[in-house]
């Protein structure tokens, strides 16, 4: 790459790149599991066997340290649980955790299942600056953040968190996956650890499955601990999904800035609507977060929040009549999808009965409120 400083997208299409010997302009699918030795028994290249590195894994790694701002390493996992997991289980039993209540529901179950190892886990309002504040004046190894969370869209404030944490001694890890690295860069707030599903708005078109974990100055050492875990374990993604996920990245701000626009007309179309309680959207005006949106984040994403007047029954109705909108999980596609979140997370899910998840595409802004407005009427 250029020394010249260079934007978003021209680092997401060549901050991976690397001269092919064929010459390949898009880098091939390397599916070899295996690699050959000269007849002294010494590599022939840098790769040994495929769970420990792999020419297209470490071309997208390479790729998010130079998205992510402040990044000197990443590492990709065959899923954001596996990502996870990677970091709960260097915890030790009698260590503390600190776990954002709010966050993704399958990270808050994995974070509680530490406590069967003797890891003393809490679920604290990381939004609450009293919360947060008496839950970090103890020591604690981790403070796990999620911002925004997931769907209620709650937004910390991360300068704040990454002090109190450090005070503590405590790792502090941001999951991003909702912001991602273009509207969002919680290592230059002073996060150790950033996490992205990158199944997500990084690969961007719901075929591929991938976690990533990336590491500041700060977070080296947990990154290693991290990566030894990985190549333990075997949980890396295998080579396709990671061709897929350097295809995304490549138009990742071309759609997440598409996707924005579509949750920002949204968000500004539906409220007062006369059978929506409350659009919950990062950036509106009315989010109770606002001041710290503005400083820390460089735009709203792609997902907007709603909970309906008449509770549960009417967001069950609102499902069963939107048409362009896919009933379905996960967020960050080009596809806009819908999701009565509570009966997703199943019966211990902590989300209001009456909320309705809408993650929005990259379809026409006219056709996804007509949709809207057709389901609501």
């Amino acid at each position: 790459m250029s020394d010249l400083p260079q934007g978003f997208s021209t680092r997401a299409v060549h901050g991976g790149a690397h001269a092919e010997p064929a010459g390949d302009v898009t880098q091939p699918i390397h599916l070899s599991s295996t690699f050959a030795r000269g007849v002294d028994g010494e590599l022939q290249g840098p790769w040994l066997y495929a769970r420990l590195g792999n020419p297209n894994r470490e071309a997208v790694e390479r790729t998010l340290v130079a998205l992510e701002s402040g990044a000197t390493e990443a590492l990709a996992f065959a899923s954001g649980l596996a990502a996870t997991a990677a970091v709960t289980s260097c915890i030790a039993a009698g260590e503390r955790v600190i776990a954002e209540s709010g966050a993704y529901y399958g990270t808050l179950r994995q974070l509680d299942a530490l406590r069967e190892r003797g890891v003393v886990v809490e679920r604290v309002d990381l939004t609450d600056p009293n919360a947060a504040a008496s839950a970090l004046a103890r020591p604690c190894r981790l403070v796990w953040c999620e911002s925004p969370t997931n769907p209620m869209l709650r937004v910390a404030d991360i300068r704040r968190l990454a002090e109190q944490a450090h005070t503590a001694g405590a790792s502090f890890l941001v999951d991003n996956t909702v912001a991602t690295p273009l509207l969002q860069s919680p290592l230059l707030f002073g996060a150790d650890l950033v996490l992205h599903a990158a199944t997500k708005a990084l690969g961007g078109h719901s075929d591929l499955t991938l976690g990533v974990l990336v590491a500041g100055a700060r977070g080296e050492a947990a990154l290693a601990a991290a990566r030894k875990q990985r190549d333990l374990t075997g949980a890396v993604p295998s080579p396709f999904d990671c061709w897929l996920l350097a295809r995304g990245m490549a138009t990742a701000a071309l759609r997440i800035r598409a996707q924005e626009e579509n949750a920002r007309c949204v968000a500004e179309a539906l409220q007062g609507h006369a059978k929506i309680e409350t659009v919950r959207w990062p950036g509106l005006a009315t989010h109770e977060e606002s001041a710290v949106v503005a400083t820390q984040m460089r735009g709203g994403g792609s997902l907007v929040s709603l909970r309906l007047r008449g509770g549960e029954d009417s967001a069950v109705q609102l499902m069963a009549r939107l048409r362009l909108f896919t009933r379905a999980t996960s967020f960050g596609g080009v596809h806009s999808l819908a999701e009565h979140r509570a009966r997703v997370e199943g019966p211990e899910s902590t989300t209001p009965r009456d909320l309705i998840r809408l993650a929005l595409g990259i379809e026409d802004t006219k056709d996804l409120l007509a949709d809207l407005r057709q389901a609501l009427a």
